[in-house]
């Protein structure tokens, strides 16, 4: 083999070193959300039907696992699948009503987040009124998603999304602490 060749095949194979390389770590974000969504779909989530959306969401430990891995990596992916109408495990007490895996999202997103105006209404974080009069209407996530209301959900994702894009959406920083408490409305 003469020189020029091998430095070919050197270019060759470094190029698909490369590839390889961008294939399995581009597939790594793909599986952490399958990991994520599937984990959120099949968790037996209650919510209470009260009209108020509390659920016992953070009585589940699957769930805080998921926050204890992924950390702050796992908002984007609950923001991106806001407006997901795939049909979870959760159920409405009491009601035979479809609770969405982007509900699910929705709740887990209010739980392990710091409350800002931006979003919630904090002058009510006194009150016991729960996760659905709190947060404010242009930030609400409808509990069932289908094509009545699928194109609510997906505006509401984007001023999710855009909130996050501007640094307004933050992990608590003891978000451990949202695992143990009832409501949301964390403004630590």
């Amino acid at each position: 083999m003469n020189h020029q060749t091998k430095i070919t095949c050197g270019i060759f194979f470094s190029g698909l070193t490369l590839l390889a390389i961008i294939f399995v770590c581009g597939g790594c974000s793909t599986m952490r959300e399958r990991k994520i969504l599937s984990t959120l779909s099949a968790t037996n989530v209650i919510y209470y039907c009260d009209a108020a959306g509390n659920s016992d969401l953070s009585n589940h430990e699957e769930i805080k696992a998921l926050v204890d891995k992924y950390g702050k990596d796992i908002l984007p992916i609950l923001i991106k699948n806001l407006s997901n109408p795939q049909k979870s495990n959760a159920i409405v007490s009491g009601e035979n009503r479809i609770v969405s895996v982007g509900y699910v999202c929705f709740d887990l997103l209010c739980t392990i987040t710091k409350a800002t105006y931006d979003w919630y209404d904090i002058d009510r974080a006194g009150m016991d009124d729960g996760l659905w009069a709190s947060v404010l209407a242009d930030y609400k996530i409808p509990m069932t998603i289908d094509h009545n209301n699928i194109k609510e959900a997906n505006q509401v994702q984007e001023r999710w999304k855009a909130l996050f894009d501007a640094g307004k959406v933050q992990l608590l920083k003891d978000y451990k602490s949202a695992f143990h408490r009832e409501r949301i409305g964390n403004t630590e």
